[in-house]
């Protein structure tokens, strides 16, 4: 027979006293307080992180999608180098002047370049060191992810072509 302390526990039978301890575990799990989600081992580079306010957020979303057509990052490439004239972008890139005009209007609508004119001239350069920075950084990155084996392809035309992934 099962001997325990507590009387009730002698007229249970094993198989039902297994099954009201499960319970019992299961009841007691319940009312332990959860984890926070997140990681919870320390960082040796942590810093302490300020919640960062939605629209900030949203903004910076913007600013890299402007940045994400490959054309308007080769202008912003280009307009590194220093202030150019529209017609010298138009040169640069080898598109026509409507095409690059729509291009360096989305760039300046999302604050990353600025323009400024003389006489007939329009003369664009980056709004500031940050988008440099950003530019840099993205490039240098890219180049570190392709590495010397993992070049993109490029066709004739100079144009990019999506490198075959195991899912294709």
């Amino acid at each position: 027979m099962y001997r325990s302390g507590w009387p009730w526990v002698r007229c249970v039978k094993p198989p039902l006293l297994f099954a009201l301890s499960v319970l019992f575990y299961e009841l007691m799990k319940q009312q332990q307080p959860k984890p926070e989600p997140g990681c919870t081992h320390p960082h040796p580079h942590s810093h302490p992180r300020q919640p960062t306010d939605p629209r900030a957020v949203e903004r910076a979303a913007r600013l890299f999608r402007a940045m994400g057509d490959p054309q308007r990052l080769a202008l912003l490439q280009h307009l590194a180098g220093g202030e150019c004239c529209v017609s010298e972008l138009v040169t640069a890139s080898g598109e026509k002047f409507p095409t690059v005009s729509a291009r360096l209007r989305i760039l300046r609508t999302e604050g990353l370049i600025r323009r400024r004119r003389s006489g007939l001239h329009v003369y664009y350069a980056l709004a500031d060191d940050h988008v440099g920075g950003l530019i840099s950084n993205a490039l240098a990155h890219a180049d570190e992810l392709n590495g010397p084996t993992n070049s993109v392809p490029t066709t004739p035309a100079g144009k990019n072509k999506k490198p075959a992934t195991p899912e294709d």
